[in-house]
């Protein structure tokens, strides 16, 4: 069985079954016709399977210092099981939901021991509208989680931390508000069309304490004109995309051309530049990676 099964066809055979109303507005016409509107999920490139590996050199201050380390960001088509909110290989099934996943896989160093951090955003595929989101943290004083769902019996957002005074909290989600993660995605379509997208953001989740879901309002814009940008994995044309509302400055620059990737980013207190991109099924013990060594994946 493998990992990230893409099956194009299904997308016409789900396109006649009728109406979606799952975590939002898509309807199965709608999926079946996205291809041709301009938006992330309607790229082509989703519909080989494969993942798209982008491997940035990062800094996020810890501690009250800048630290060095590899960010690695996963983006992949997926199909989504609204109910058991899980990823399903039976994309016939009347409910089965296009997404893209993005996982945030990060493991930063301190003087005793590393910060691992991981976030995984199910998003609808074409919308961008959120399903599910799950955030872990792990350092030897214990581990935190976050999960956040838009759909299934028990919508909400729970939170499980270590700290006194945390613990385990239960919230309902704000209305029109999306993860924060969901930037990293709305910024590719920003940097190709003109105008501004305007979202209701949570806080990061990308922490080893609880956040209560106080929403932020952003826009996102992109800037005037087109850069290069020279980077380890090579030189990209770039337009960058600012984004206003947050505590911080925040912009990410976007490659204009084929994927629109992610190229450099300066958000929430992080900050990278990319490195290496591969797309390959990582799932396939087999296919090894041109990224690193077998064994040494960051």
């Amino acid at each position: 069985m493998r990992c990230c099964p893409i099956w194009f066809a299904a997308v016409a055979a789900l396109g006649a079954a009728g109406l979606l109303a799952v975590g939002g507005s898509e309807s199965r016409a709608q999926e079946a016709a996205a291809d041709t509107a301009e938006t992330l999920g309607a790229l082509s490139i989703w519909d080989d399977g494969f993942a798209e590996i982008s491997y940035y050199d990062a800094t996020r201050t810890i501690y009250g210092q800048p630290r060095s380390y590899t960010r690695v960001q996963i983006v992949v088509r997926e199909w989504f099981d609204p109910e058991a909110g899980v990823k399903t290989d039976d994309t016939s099934a009347a409910s089965a939901v296009p997404v893209l996943k993005l996982n945030i896989c990060e493991e930063i160093p301190t003087e005793n021991y590393n910060y691992r951090l991981m976030q995984t955003l199910l998003a609808q595929r074409y919308t961008l509208a959120p399903l599910k989101l799950a955030s872990s943290s792990q350092e030897w004083c214990g581990t935190s989680y976050k999960h956040l769902r838009w759909t299934g019996p028990d919508p909400g957002y729970h939170s499980f931390s270590y700290f006194e005074g945390e613990a385990d909290q239960h919230w309902p989600l704000p209305d029109g508000a999306v993860p924060f993660e969901t930037l990293l995605l709305k910024a590719r379509e920003r940097a190709t069309a003109a105008g501004t997208t305007r979202l209701r953001v949570l806080p990061p989740m990308d922490s080893t304490h609880g956040v209560a879901p106080r929403p932020t309002d952003v826009t996102l814009t992109a800037g005037p004109g087109i850069d290069s940008l020279k980077t380890p994995a090579g030189t990209f044309r770039v337009r960058s995309v600012i984004i206003a509302g947050l505590a911080e400055p925040a912009r990410l620059w976007i490659e204009t051309d084929g994927a629109q990737r992610l190229i450099r980013y300066d958000l929430a207190g992080t900050r990278g530049t990319l490195r290496a991109v591969e797309r390959r099924a990582y799932w396939d013990r087999n296919w090894k990676s041109s990224a690193h060594p077998v064994g040494e994946a960051p």
